[in-house]
């Protein structure tokens, strides 16, 4: 009689753990993005000692400002890829940290709810060491220090 008693009771328990990790899973408790990143490249095959325009469109989707920061991330080599300001020219600052590769976009802003700030970066393939290579960026955009949301693109650089 007492497993009679305890056996609905182990099902209900069961039932109540599977609904809450359904919900867990969903994403219904995940935080949204408070800063959103739109990426897009002008042409996603290049060949070698080409650019592309990276365009990076970013929009605080927060209730408040925000000072977001731009990243962008990979597993490629400064030997492979180059990144330069579009506006100045200039080779963005890079640093290696064991398989990653990461440039800071060298200005940080401050954006009230609802702005949208776009940069755009010149995108340099080099050898390939092959017939082709195909890179994945990942562009990941920081508000106020803490990660928002991450991206990529895949370039492919083709040997002339």
């Amino acid at each position: 009689m007492a497993f009679l008693i305890r056996k609905p009771f182990i099902f209900i328990i069961i039932g109540i753990v599977c609904v809450v990790l359904i919900i867990q899973f969903s994403g219904v408790f995940s935080p949204k993005p408070t800063v959103a990143i739109s990426p897009s490249l002008a042409s996603s095959s290049i060949t070698m000692n080409k650019n592309t325009t990276l365009t990076v469109i970013i929009e605080n989707k927060g209730a408040r400002p925000y000072s977001v920061e731009y990243r962008i991330v990979g597993t490629f080599k400064s030997d492979q890829l180059l990144f330069y300001d579009k506006i100045s020219g200039a080779l963005l600052n890079s640093s290696e940290t064991g398989k990653n590769y990461t440039i800071i976009y060298p200005q940080t802003r401050n954006m009230n709810t609802g702005e949208q700030w776009s940069v755009s970066v010149f995108v340099k393939g080099l050898d390939p060491k092959g017939d082709f290579a195909t890179y994945t960026i990942f562009l990941e955009v920081w508000a106020d220090k803490a990660f928002s949301e991450r991206k990529s693109v895949q370039l492919k650089v083709t040997r002339t």
